[in-house]
């Protein structure tokens, strides 16, 4: 039987006329905007409360000082930009008057800066939104022709991603109605500067493929490599000699095109700064650390509850219970704060899901201390944005029962983000209490409430909101009645300040100076006991200004032999061993030694061999997942990277590959070209064969990607 023509003329048809209709359909796009240019916000923009607290400064006795510019009185922003390239208008309007739960609270609402036509509309809530929509549909948007029996995805508003121009617009769920995506694009003359969805990033997180299991069994975890961290490149390891392809070779060989699929991330640095963006939307990650990192906390209310909820669940965490040998003390920690006190009620080994729930539903809470390490989403999410902050990015998440608290008041070394997953929280910040623990280098004890004093910020998180305050804030979080919550906190900077850098840096200066400057292994004057030391500190003698005049001397002359660089690459050194490993996409798999190369089949048989020709591009797998480092004897340098690290914090020792100082190079240009692909001929090495087999020894490390998948040779 064949095809129902009719069918076939309709469709067609519609093309036709979705193609000579779409001038048309714009220009009544562009009526529609301008009829409600009245409002004074976009439509496209979300509103969100953020309450920022300003750091309290000090009196020289130590005792906290809130800034004078600290007001409870509530002030909105609506920041409105057109479609032209006028500068940005900033309306200030007092709702110090506007109460939520009863309530008096700070709240700046802030937009995006997306270009529209004229002014669009500022929407408060979600049914309002959904009112606008249908407004819209009912004023023409979507044609007559789309409501027609046809392919659903020529429909211009029913499909799940709708098209304005080029440009995504509305997204419905198929439950309700639901929106998850809000936007809709008035503007076909201007290229849309979009705040990224965790599900429209490139880079995983945030798009996860849809078969992902949202956590790991344990035969799906597979060791990423397991080489030697002695091995050399280079050179023939294990008695093993590589196989060089040499010109006017004698064997005939064929090769088999493999078909490039997917996308290969371009550049890991500027992908971990999308999933920062998209994770503090609506700020700009340039605005947020000029303006509130290490500097004060800020408070993001999006009332959106499902925008975290990707991330973790209740039920994933019961799974992982299940599925995982998770232990106590290890891997999780049963707590509880009652009359001031703080209980850890770990018991020995393995923590099953039936006694987890009873110690839960007996008030206790549930702390998951290395979640990534089960979570995949979550390993993502961190994996990634490690590659834009340089440093270790770890995740602890917290699920607490009903009107309980699971710890006392206290402040941690690291800058700490709050994602709130489920339920509500309310969370009390306070100051300070001395310079000393401004920005601390070590976490505090428990502390008590008469230790802690007054909070400076009071605030109730609920699903999709976001908490961040720097190190040294004391904090304390408690559920409310008839509700539990569940959230992750994200921290990173742990011992990444300057002082660390220094701690590298003065005792390698100090090294060097004593080689090279005399001056430095001069006898210090007889007799400095005499009038230098604790006992001395306040006699006024001319020895002891003449003494400390010279040591101040040295101490400056000191930085010129300080190797800044080195202490850097010491710094890179750490970080390699704390980090993750990388997160790759299926395709960067088939490009790399993770999914590319021989494999075994049926009956013993291995296929798919492949080689790296002269003209194979590569790049590094991610930016910051090598660094090289200047160590050893002076004829071999170290490569330090992530690529064996275990899931678990410093579950491995320090992985690295020796190479010679001639091939250095090699890895110098792979670095400075990253992110773009480079041909292995192109590479500063004269010898080809030398070329091929380092950059063959990287590839089976895991450490480079080809540019698609290696051509299989068939011998």
């Amino acid at each position: 039987m064949g095809p129902d023509t009719n069918d076939v003329q309709t469709l067609s048809a519609f093309e036709m006329y979705s193609q000579r209709s779409e001038k048309r359909r714009n220009k009544k796009l562009r009526k529609i905007a301008r009829q409600i240019t009245h409002h004074q916000n976009k439509l496209q923009k979300s509103t969100f409360d953020i309450e920022i607290m300003k750091m309290p400064s000090f009196k020289e006795n130590g005792k906290p000082i809130l800034q004078k510019n600290r007001k409870r009185s509530s002030l909105t922003a609506n920041l409105t930009t057109s479609h032209t390239d006028q500068e940005d208008n900033l309306n200030l309007e007092d709702t110090s008057n506007n109460k939520t739960n009863g309530s008096k609270t700070r709240h700046v609402s802030f937009q995006p800066d997306l270009p529209v036509y004229g002014q669009g509309i500022k929407v408060r809530n979600l049914k309002m939104r959904m009112k606008i929509l249908k407004d819209f549909r009912q004023q023409g948007l979507e044609s007559k022709k789309s409501k027609k029996k046809g392919p659903k995805q020529n429909n211009f508003i029913d499909s799940q991603t709708a098209s304005v121009n080029g440009h995504e617009g509305v997204s419905f769920e198929d439950n309700n109605g639901e929106v998850q995506d809000e936007s809709v694009n008035l503007n076909s003359d201007e290229e849309e500067d979009k705040k990224p969805h965790i599900d429209d990033l490139s880079f995983p997180p945030p798009k996860f493929s849809s078969g992902e299991s949202d956590i790991d069994s344990p035969s799906n975890v597979t060791d990423v490599l397991t080489t030697n961290a002695n091995s050399v490149v280079g050179k023939e390891a294990g008695g093993r000699k590589k196989k060089i392809k040499k010109e006017g070779g004698s064997k005939t060989k064929t090769k088999i095109k493999q078909e490039k699929q997917g996308m290969i991330v371009a550049d890991s640095v500027e992908e971990g700064k999308k999933l920062f963006s998209w994770l503090i939307d609506p700020i700009l990650p340039e605005d947020f650390i000029k303006d509130t990192w290490e500097t004060c906390p800020m408070v993001l209310q999006r009332s959106q509850p499902s925008y975290y909820d990707s991330l973790l669940s209740t039920p994933a965490i019961n799974e992982m219970l299940k599925t995982h040998n998770i232990q106590y003390t290890k891997n999780i920690d049963i707590t509880s704060f009652s009359e001031g006190k703080r209980e850890t009620h770990n018991p020995v080994g393995r923590a099953h899901p039936a006694v987890v729930w009873d110690y839960y539903s007996t008030g206790c809470s549930v702390r998951l201390l290395n979640p990534q390490t089960y979570i995949p989403k979550l390993r993502a999410l961190n994996a990634t944005l490690q590659e834009y902050f340089g440093c270790f990015v770890g995740a602890n998440s917290y699920l607490t029962p009903p009107e309980s608290q699971g710890f006392a008041p206290h402040y941690d070394d690291i800058e700490a983000f709050i994602l709130q997953i489920e339920g509500k929280k309310k969370w009390r910040l306070y100051a300070p209490r001395k310079k000393q623990e401004v920005l601390p280098q070590f976490s505090s004890g428990n502390l008590t409430d008469d230790e802690i004093g007054k909070p400076v910020m009071e605030v109730t998180l609920n699903p999709g909101d976001l908490l961040y305050f720097p190190r040294g804030i004391i904090h304390q979080g408690h559920t409310v009645p008839g509700c539990h919550s569940l959230h992750i906190t994200l921290s990173c900077y742990q011992r990444n300040t300057w002082g660390d850098l220094l701690e590298k840096l003065i005792p390698a200066a100090l090294k060097i100076a004593m080689e090279e400057d005399v001056s430095f292994r001069q006898g210090l004057p007889v007799g400095y006991l005499n009038y230098m030391g604790v006992v001395n500190t306040k006699r006024d003698l001319p020895q002891r200004q003449q003494f400390l005049t010279k040591a101040r001397t040295l101490f400056d002359k000191l930085f010129e032999y300080a190797p800044v660089d080195a202490a850097a690459d010491q710094m890179g050194k750490q970080f390699m061993h704390d980090a993750l490993p990388p997160v790759l996409t299926p395709e960067e798999k088939q490009s790399s030694v993770f999914g590319d190369g021989l494999r075994m089949i049926s009956e013993g048989k291995v296929v798919n061999r492949v080689e790296i020709e002269p003209d194979t591009k590569v790049k590094l797998v991610r930016a910051q997942a090598l660094r090289l480092v200047t160590e050893g004897d002076d004829n071999t340098v170290r490569l330090y990277h992530t690529l064996d690290n275990s899931l678990e914090y410093h579950g491995e020792e320090p992985q690295f590959l020796e190479l010679a100082v001639d091939h250095a190079p090699i890895i110098e240009h792979l670095i400075l070209s990253y992110p773009k692909f480079v041909s292995v001929s192109d590479l500063p090495l004269d010898d080809l064969a030398q070329k091929l087999q380092i950059v063959s020894d990287l590839w089976e490390r895991g450490l480079l990607l080809t540019e698609g998948p290696l051509d299989i040779i068939d011998d």
